[in-house]
């Protein structure tokens, strides 16, 4: 399985996750073919104090890991 890796300067240029404005989410390593039976996807996800959002949900296994909150 092939992954795709983006640039660290492609890292922290996360944008914005719809009209929401704290919230901000992008994919940042996955697997290139699209046909593969299991995908991976590695994304950056960033809620920021602001109005009370939700995540999202997801219709795949997905895992969270909080860097800095509370």
């Amino acid at each position: 399985m092939v992954l795709q890796v983006k640039s660290n300067t492609a890292m922290y240029n996360v944008p914005r996750y719809g009209d929401i404005p704290n919230i901000f989410f992008a994919d940042l390593l996955g697997t290139s073919e699209s046909g593969e039976k299991n995908p991976i996807v590695g994304s950056w996800f960033r809620i920021e104090k602001g109005p009370e959002s939700t995540p999202p949900t997801y219709s795949y296994d997905e895992v969270g890991v909080v860097i800095e909150g509370e």
